[in-house]
Order: C-alpha cells, then structure tokens, then sequence
C-alpha cells in the first residue's frame, strides 16, 4: 500500500488508521503524563509530546532528590552518632569490637537504603526508555537513537537535545495501524 502524497501545506495524513492511544497528548498535566508513563510502561510504539516527556524529566529529578534527600537523612545522624561514640576508642578487645560492630552497622543501613534506590530506578528504566523513544518519534526520528544514550558523556546531551526538537506531522509514521477486521 503506498501512502497518498500530501500537497504543499497540507497536514499529513496517515494512509492507515492508527490507534488513537499511539497519539501524544500535547499540553498534558503532570498527572495525565504519570498515568500515561505507567499506562505505557513498555510501548516503545507511538509518539509522546513534548509536555509528556518533560512532566516525567521533571518527575525523576524530584524522585531522584527525595530518594537523596532520605538517604542523607538516615546515613548522616548514624555517621555523627558513631564519630561522637567512644567506639574507636581501641584500646580494648571490646571496645574494638564495639567499633567494628557499628561501623558494620552503618553499612548495612547504606546498603538497605541502596538497594531500595537501584530497585526503583531499575523499575523506572523501561517506561523511561520507551518515553524517550516515544518522544523521538514524535519529531519523526528513529527510536534506535536511543541507543546514543550507551556513549559516556555525551550520549545523554545528544539524546536530550534530539528530545527537544519540535513535533512533526510525519511522525504518525511510528504509530501503530488498527488491526484489520
């Protein structure tokens, strides 16, 4: 089937029909583009509007603060108990043993808390990479640009800058077509 040629001007118009949840939602609020990052949690299909994508950078920065924020919280008051605690006072078996105790005591809270944050970011990897190529698609890009984001240092800033590039009516080339009755 070959797509019908759009005149000069004219919005394009795809030579199938698409299914409308493939479509971005341009102007979206935050809690419209949380419940579609989740809704679409691994459709790499489809296109996401430019609001969509930076309500959901804007989401994982403060996920990304509060997890710091809590991390800080619990590991800097049990660091200053330790150093003002005669713990590393060695000068006894026990009091050496007391001080390795609670510097393992320590870690272990680090290491909880670590845990539950590489969980949740690992939760968030694949919705995050389908936005992403959803987003390319939607400025008529191929989603297999995100695999820039594999390069060190400068992967991120290609991808983001190719992400902020304006919608195109060509895009609709990535949506799904209807399945055919």
């Amino acid at each position: 089937m070959t797509a019908p040629q759009s005149g000069y001007g004219q919005p394009y118009q795809s030579p199938y029909p698409t299914d409308p949840f493939d479509a971005p939602i341009r102007g979206v609020s935050f809690g419209g583009a949380l419940t579609r990052f989740f809704q679409k949690y691994a459709r790499f299909s489809g296109r996401a509007s430019l609001s969509e994508f930076w309500w959901m950078f804007l989401w994982n920065v403060l996920l990304g603060v509060v997890l710091g924020v809590i991390l800080v919280a619990v590991m800097v008051p049990a660091s200053i108990d330790l150093a003002r605690s005669d713990a590393f006072n060695t000068e006894t078996a026990e009091a050496s043993l007391a001080a390795s105790a609670a510097v393992w005591g320590l870690l272990g809270r680090f290491a909880v808390i670590w845990v539950i944050v590489v969980v949740i970011e690992l939760a968030l990897l694949i919705p995050a990479l389908a936005l992403i190529v959803r987003r390319l698609h939607d400025s008529n890009k191929s989603g297999h640009l995100a695999w820039l984001l594999l390069i060190p240092s400068v992967g991120h800033i290609i991808v983001l800058v190719l992400c902020l590039m304006p919608s195109e009516a060509y895009g609709q080339r990535f949506d799904r077509a209807l399945a055919q009755a």
